[in-house]
């Protein structure tokens, strides 16, 4: 961005914080929520590179000051996200259980459960029309989040929803 652009964009900035009739707290807080989504998506496309992954579908609202999907090999595998308050990353992966499998789901929920908890991933299910819709969430705390321990994360995310929708051991493609 050369200095032209960049005093380009202070100047949008500006002049649409002294059009708007926010009071200037309000104008404050936006700007720092802004600046929080800049920098968070740094981190995050840095992490995602260096795990060998792509990130797309970049997004923030109300709750979330981030939320994107990660890809590798051209599949895509998990999601990111962090709310504002939130202290790290939410690696996380939304799964669905035709309704035929779903006995089999229930047969293997301890056994589940113990895999889950041994890993830190937190399951959340909710019964649906056409069978189950499952997301596991893998907590990543800012201070360790990095492009090794999101690699090392996915790994062991999609370890455990190939044991979850059994599917067969693989390694992520890539």
């Amino acid at each position: 961005m050369s200095d032209r652009d960049s005093v380009n964009l202070r100047a949008m900035i500006v002049r649409a914080a002294e059009e708007s009739r926010l009071a200037r707290g309000a104008v404050l807080r936006v700007l720092d929520q802004s600046r929080h989504y800049s920098e968070a998506r740094t981190e995050v496309e840095t992490a995602v590179a260096v795990a060998g992954c792509r990130a797309a579908g970049f997004l923030w609202n109300k709750a979330l000051a981030i939320y994107c999907d990660v890809s590798k090999g051209g599949r895509e595998v998990a999601f990111l996200s962090k709310g504002w308050d939130d202290p790290g990353y939410r690696l996380g992966q939304m799964l669905t259980i035709p309704r035929a499998p779903v006995a089999r789901f229930h047969g293997r929920h301890e056994s589940l459960q113990r895999l889950l908890l041994t890993n830190g991933i937190t399951c959340n299910i909710k019964p649906t029309a056409d069978g189950l819709e499952v997301v596991l969430e893998y907590l990543l705390y800012a201070a360790g989040f990095n492009g090794k321990t999101l690699s090392q994360s996915l790994t062991t995310s999609m370890e455990c929803s190939e044991a979850a929708t059994w599917s067969e051991p693989t390694s992520p493609p890539g």
